[in-house]
């Protein structure tokens, strides 16, 4: 696992801060975050079945993906997928699903967008030991190779964050 709080530019994060205060970026209302757990959460596809999806493709899924791998001294081919998901507090649910994003071999990259206390849990093959638990900090970036993974529901306002699989 590779952790830097240090990527992103400053201009890049003035572009971050304006897709959350603007009404130019669409977000769609989605009903289901990991294999049917019934998980309401918005989400705005930027690379969505291997295709480019958005006009944040060239500033989010381009220049600062290749940020954080080069100062990561991180080799990657392709992005698979790339979404900034937003999720809220629920009453009845308080976890994703356990999953993995692809059924081949990926890595994940998660920018954390805010601070929240909706932390990312990284298990172990046995679906149940904890290998790690990752507190959102606002521009936080996390790689971690292909694993069993949820993550838990924040319990005051929302969870940010812009979520890579690549290879």
């Amino acid at each position: 696992m590779i952790v830097d709080k240090n990527f992103i530019t400053d201009k890049q994060k003035e572009f971050i801060d304006k897709i959350f205060s603007n009404q130019d970026v669409p977000f769609y209302y989605h009903t289901d975050a990991a294999h049917n757990d019934g998980l309401v959460h918005f989400v705005h596809h930027i690379i969505k079945d291997y295709k480019i999806n958005s006009d944040l493709f060239e500033l989010l899924a381009k220049d600062i993906f290749i940020n954080y791998c080069k100062q990561n001294n991180i080799k990657y081919t392709k992005i698979y997928r790339c979404a900034i998901n937003v999720c809220f507090p629920l009453n009845k649910i308080k976890t994703c699903n356990i999953h993995t994003d692809h059924t081949f071999d990926y890595k994940h990259l998660l920018i954390y967008l805010n601070d929240s206390d909706g932390e990312t849990v990284l298990l172990e093959d046995d679906k149940e030991t904890e290998k790690i638990r990752i507190t959102p900090e606002k521009y936080k970036g996390v790689m971690f190779n292909k694993c069993w993974h949820y993550h838990v529901l924040p319990t005051t306002l929302d969870r940010k964050v812009l979520v890579y699989t690549f290879d």
